[in-house]
């Protein structure tokens, strides 16, 4: 009986060598690196979007959750200074529907929501952020 213990503690030692002694297989890692979408991806997706860029973010304005949110107008954070009517070249300051001038605040509850001030209405804008 003591020897049967003997060669099949013998054994289970040799499997557990041979096993962690033996190279380790290449492992395949995919990253994904994730980014804000630019104007341009988000009037690929939704040509009829109305957008404008603060601080390196773009903001959309008809997100119908936000749209339905109880916000008050804080302090003013941006004014509108060129129209783009593509989304090639966004910048800071920069509007595709919006006109030049126009003034946006930020929202007193939210840091992701701007509220432009427009003669016709107020319009929100909601900061597209990958995350």
């Amino acid at each position: 009986m003591p020897v049967k213990r003997i060669f099949l503690a013998v054994g289970l030692m040799l499997c557990m060598l041979t096993t962690a002694c033996a190279p380790a297989q290449e492992r395949q890692t995919q990253s994904v690196s994730t980014s804000n979408p630019t104007a341009s991806d988000l009037l690929e997706s939704n040509p009829g979007a109305s957008l404008f860029m603060y601080q390196g973010t773009v903001y959309m304005a008809g997100v119908d959750w936000v749209d339905e949110l109880e916000l008050t107008r804080g302090e003013p954070a941006a004014e509108v200074l060129r129209q783009s009517a593509n989304g090639e070249g966004f910048e800071n300051g920069m509007a595709n529907k919006l006109e030049k001038g126009t003034i946006l605040y930020e929202a007193a509850e939210r840091s992701d929501v701007l509220i432009a001030d427009t003669p016709e209405d107020e319009i929100r804008f909601y900061g597209m952020v990958e995350g």
